[in-house]
């Protein structure tokens, strides 16, 4: 459907960062149905085409999401936190105690890519907040340069 492919790509290209994607994605459901609504999908594609459109595209962002090396993953955990107009701190302890994060799951995933999420995710909460270090990974993991004979 090219309507569909068009779409996908303007969400990709103006939500370039794949964990922020699949926050946007979710918040479009409706968490006591499961129906997703987004007014210009729907002009495009239907009420129902909308629907069905944005739950396959939040499966297919989410599975790749969730096959991220952890490295990756923290990298965009990092870089969604920094996004947001709240102290990245604040963000992390909210999602430790609330795993706000457990909403972006979509339904009907895989229960092994649903557990490599939710655990991937808590591995890298925890991080990026252990022992007071500050909220930033390292930049490169380059080696230190060798001493002068």
């Amino acid at each position: 459907m090219k309507a569909l492919g068009k779409l996908k790509e303007r969400t990709r290209s103006s939500i370039p960062l794949l964990f922020a994607r699949i926050v946007y994605l979710a918040s479009l459901r409706d968490y006591n149905t499961n129906r997703y609504t987004h007014a210009g999908w729907e002009f495009e594609l239907t009420e129902e085409g909308a629907d069905q459109a944005l739950c396959e595209f939040h499966r297919e962002e989410f599975q790749q999401l969730a096959h991220l090396p952890v490295a990756e993953l923290a990298k965009e955990l990092q870089a969604y936190f920094e996004s947001l107009q709240e102290p990245s701190r604040g963000v992390l302890s909210v999602w430790n105690e609330l795993e706000s994060f457990r909403a972006l799951v979509p339904l009907g995933c895989h229960p092994v890519d649903r557990q490599l999420f939710l655990s991937s995710v808590r591995a890298t909460l925890g991080v990026l907040g252990a022992g007071g270090v500050p909220f930033r990974l390292p930049q490169s993991a380059s080696p230190p340069p060798s001493p002068d004979p």
